[in-house]
Order: C-alpha cells, then structure tokens, then sequence
C-alpha cells in the first residue's frame, strides 16, 4: 500500500494507506481506492474510504463515488482532496468530476459533499471547473 499524506480542516497532516485496482465489467473500466487507517489494514472489517472511478469515452476517469462511511475518523482529513490526485497518478489517467447537467446517465451527479472536495481541489490549484459542462478537471 501507498502511504497517502492528508491535511486535515485542523491543518494536521496525518498519513493514510491507499490501494487501488482496475476491473472491466461489460467492457467498462472502473478503477477502485481504498484508504486505509493501517497498514496492513483489518482484513475483517469494512473500515476504509472509497473512491470510485469510471473510464469515459473521452480517455479519462470520472469520479462516480465517495465515501468515508460517516466515520468521524475520516471525516474533515482532507483524505479525498489527497486521494484524487493519488488514483490520477496510479492510474495513469486524467480524471474528472461527475456533472450535475450534462449527465451520461441517471447515475451521474455530483453531491454537496463532493462539490466542496472539487472546490478544495480547485482553491488548491489542483483542479479547474468548466462551467459549460457543470465538470471539474483535475490538473
């Protein structure tokens, strides 16, 4: 596993472990993170963050969820701002936000949530927003 640094709202950095895998079902690529509390983590237990992407046509992944599960240990530590850029570089791939306009389908949106890690992303210069497709661009 991957030792992923996160800034915290608090400003504390704190180390996280991150995996990651692809799979193809009915020819669709999906990429998978999980961030992990240890390493190794608890192979009984269902504690990590999620992360799930999707191949597009357009050559890139688009982000299709996140998830800490409301376990106050993750929450507020900046694990997904950290995690987004992670996967572009272990996948090898650009990726990008869902929109909340211009959907491929019905299962394309983007939560209140997502959107302040997209607005992080971008504050941080990590990301632009394109208004016209209602889609954030990792950098």
């Amino acid at each position: 596993m991957t030792p992923l640094i996160c800034k915290g709202a608090d400003g504390i950095d704190r180390t996280f472990y991150l995996e990651g895998e692809k799979d193809e079902v009915d020819s669709v690529l999906s990429c998978h993170v999980r961030i992990h509390r240890n390493n190794p983590p608890d192979p009984n237990s269902d504690d990590w963050v999620d992360l799930t992407l999707q191949a597009r046509p357009e050559g890139d992944l688009r982000v299709t969820m996140m998830r800490h599960g409301s376990r106050p240990w993750y929450a507020r530590m900046g694990i997904l701002d950290a995690a987004i850029p992670a996967a572009a570089a272990l996948f090898g791939s650009k990726i990008v936000s869902s929109s909340n306009t211009h959907r491929k389908d019905e299962a394309e949106y983007r939560t209140v949530a997502a959107e302040k890690v997209w607005k992080r992303l971008e504050k941080a210069g990590l990301a632009r927003y394109d208004r016209h497709q209602d889609r954030y661009y990792l950098l």
